[in-house]
C-alpha cells in the first residue's frame, strides 16, 4: 500500500468539463476563464479575480506593478515556498526575512515592525497551511497576502491576495492561480500584463465587435509584458472544483480532527498537517518504508544557498521549526483505514509528536 502525501479530488465532472472545452475548439483564455474569474470573485467576496497560470506569477505581477526600485525592500517569511521571496528578487527589489510565530507558524507582525525601514515598501504574509496570518490589519506598510494554502467562502478581506490552484492545493486547475483585488486600476493592469501587455484578450481580438467597424480587430501593446494567462481547459476544471471546495475543506478538517485527537494536539488549518518530530530523519525513512508519503514544509529559505546574500540575522522560531517539521498525508479522499494506518505508524516511529 502506498498512501500519497496529497491527491487531487477529481471525478467525472472535471473530465466532462475538459471534454466540453476540447469540443468547443477554443482552448486558451476565453469564455471559460472569464466565467471562472467571475465565480471566484463571487465565492471569495473580491471585486476582481484575475486568473493566472500560477500563484507565483500572480504574486510577481502585484509586486511588479508597484515599480519598486533596486534598493526597495519587501518583508517576507522564511518558512514558506521559495516563490514568496523569489518574486521579490525577480521584480527588482530586496527580500527581507522575518520570523514566524510559535503558535501558528505565520509571519510575526511584531518582528516585521522591527524590520521596517524607510526602504520597506511591502510585506507578504503567508496563510501557512490555511491558517489566517493575523495582525496585519491597518498595518503601517502595504500588505499582499500569499494565500496559496487558503481558499474559503468569503475569505477576501479587501487586501490584495494571490491564490494557488496547483495540483496539490485544496482545489486545483492542475496548474494555475488567481489575483484577488478591489482595486479597479490595478486589476486592469494585472489582466493586461497577463496577456502580453495587450489591452484585449485573444478571444476579443479574433471575434471583433458586433458593429461593422474593423477597429476592434486592432490592438495596442501598452507595456512589454508576459504570457501568464490561464487556459480555458484549466478554468473549466476550476469551475467544477470551486463547486466542491467547501465540501473538500470540510473533509480535510475532519481528518485534521482525527489526527489531533490521536496525537493530543490542536493543530489548525486544512491544507497540510504539519508536526514537529524530534527524530525527523529516522521518521521519514521509516514512514517511507511503510508506504506513507511525508514531506517537509518548509526548510528555511534564509539558510538556502540561493538566498545567502539576503541572510541578515538568525530567525530562531523559523530555524527551530525548520529542524523538526514534516507533514503527514492530508487530502479529502483518504480512507479511514489509511488514516488509522498513518496514525499507528506515526506513533510507532516518532519519539514525540508536537505542534
Amino acid at each position: 500500500m502506498i498512501i500519497n502525501l496529497t491527491k487531487p479530488s477529481i471525478d467525472a465532472k472535471e473530465l466532462q468539463a475538459v471534454e466540453r472545452v476540447f469540443k468547443s475548439g477554443w482552448l486558451v483564455r476565453g469564455k471559460e476563464t472569464n466565467a471562472f474569474e467571475q465565480e471566484v470573485a463571487a465565492f471569495t467576496g473580491a471585486k476582481h479575480a484575475i486568473a493566472t497560470n500560477g500563484c507565483t506569477m500572480g504574486l510577481y505581477l502585484v509586486v511588479k506593478q508597484m515599480n519598486l526600485k533596486p534598493d526597495d525592500e519587501v518583508i517576507v517569511p522564511s518558512l514558506t515556498w521559495s516563490a514568496t521571496a523569489s518574486i521579490v528578487i525577480q521584480a527588482g527589489a530586496i527580500p527581507v526575512f522575518a520570523d514566524v510565530k510559535k503558535d501558528d507558524w505565520c509571519l510575526d507582525p511584531e518582528d516585521v515592525k522591527r524590520k521596517i525601514t524607510s526602504k520597506t515598501k511591502l510585506v507578504i504574509p503567508v496563510h501557512y497551511s490555511g491558517r489566517v496570518a493575523r495582525g496585519f490589519e491597518n498595518f503601517p506598510i502595504p500588505v499582499l497576502y500569499d494565500s496559496a494554502h487558503r481558499i474559503e467562502k468569503d475569505c477576501f478581506d479587501g487586501t490584495t491576495a494571490c491564490m494557488s490552484f496547483y495540483a496539490v492545493k485544496n482545489m486545483t486547475t492542475v496548474r494555475g492561480g488567481v489575483i484577488l483585488t478591489n482595486d479597479d486600476e490595478a486589476a486592469a493592469w494585472y489582466r493586461m500584463a497577463c496577456h502580453g501587455g495587450i489591452g484585449k484578450d485573444t478571444l476579443n481580438r479574433y471575434m471583433g465587435s458586433d458593429d461593422k467597424s474593423a477597429a476592434s480587430f486592432y490592438y495596442e501593446v501598452e507595456v512589454p509584458s508576459w504570457n501568464f494567462d490561464m487556459t480555458d481547459v484549466e478554468a473549466a476544471i476550476g469551475r467544477e472544483q470551486l463547486k466542491k471546495v467547501t465540501g473538500l475543506n470540510q473533509k480535510r478538517e475532519a481528518i485534521v480532527k482525527q489526527y489531533n485527537k490521536a496525537f493530543g494536539l490542536n493543530i489548525k488549518g486544512n491544507h497540510m498537517y504539519p508536526i514537529l518530530v524530534e527524530n525527523r530523519n529516522e521518521f521519514l525513512v521509516n514512514m517511507k518504508a511503510a508506504g506513507i508519503q511525508c514531506s517537509i514544509h518548509y526548510l528555511p529559505l534564509h539558510l538556502m544557498k540561493g538566498y545567502k546574500e539576503y541572510y541578515k540575522e538568525s530567525l530562531p522560531v523559523t530555524e527551530s521549526i525548520g529542524e523538526h517539521c514534516l507533514s503527514l498525508p492530508l487530502y479529502p479522499d483518504l480512507k479511514q483505514e489509511e488514516i488509522d494506518f498513518i496514525i499507528e505508524h506515526a506513533k510507532k516511529y516518532a519519539t514525540s509528536i508536537k505542534a
